[in-house]
């Protein structure tokens, strides 16, 4: 059991410079403090005799410092799931404006198939004349709500992106800001510890 003794006079040297061990299965104390003084020299040169205390608090701004760049990637995570959802959305939007100028079309060519089948029914040209001029009015107003409803498929599918583009930058802000918080947790810890 006397092997113990330069062990343990070594990690009190790591910690603090710890010499007085008791005497460890038959190895007198004086040979035993000087096991730990050979250990201390060994060990607490490697960290300038920080104290386990200090070493427990640069342990904890580790930890700490890892911890809130896990909790900076974990949110950043959720940014980007976000920028994705904004794209998806803008998207649903863009097709729902597109099926708006569909139907709008549709509507138009029923219109005019009607204003058609009306006068050509009472004896009416019905590509000239007043017959004509409702069709005109009819392609008119029809061509009118399609072209909005195509500018809207354009806006929403822009506003998907600028949305995205924000959350993106949400995420790559949160990355940087966990990194630094890394670093500044770990210099900070190292300063309380060697100071």
């Amino acid at each position: 059991m006397a092997f113990f003794a330069p062990l343990l006079g070594g990690a009190g040297g790591l910690f603090g410079g710890a010499t007085a061990v008791a005497e460890v299965g038959g190895a007198t104390a004086g040979a035993a403090a000087g096991a730990a003084s050979a250990g201390t020299a060994a060990a607490g040169g490697l960290f300038g005799g920080v104290n386990i205390w200090q070493g427990l608090g640069l342990a904890s701004s580790l930890f700490s410092a890892i911890g809130q760049m896990n909790a900076a990637e974990a949110q950043a995570s959720a940014y980007e799931m976000q920028a994705t959802n904004a794209l998806i959305e803008g998207n649903q939007k863009a097709i729902e404006y597109r099926r708006q100028g569909n139907q709008v079309l549709t509507k138009t060519l029923e219109t005019e198939a009607m204003i058609r089948a009306k006068g050509g029914a009472g004896g009416i040209d019905p590509f000239s004349g007043s017959m004509q001029t409702l069709a005109d009015y009819a392609w008119n107003k029809g061509a009118d709500e399609y072209y909005w409803a195509q500018e809207n498929v354009q806006f929403a599918k822009n506003m998907g992106e600028a949305n995205a583009a924000g959350f993106r930058s949400a995420a790559s802000s949160a990355r940087s800001a966990g990194m630094f918080n890394l670093i500044g947790g770990g210099l900070m810890g190292f300063a309380k510890a060697f100071s």
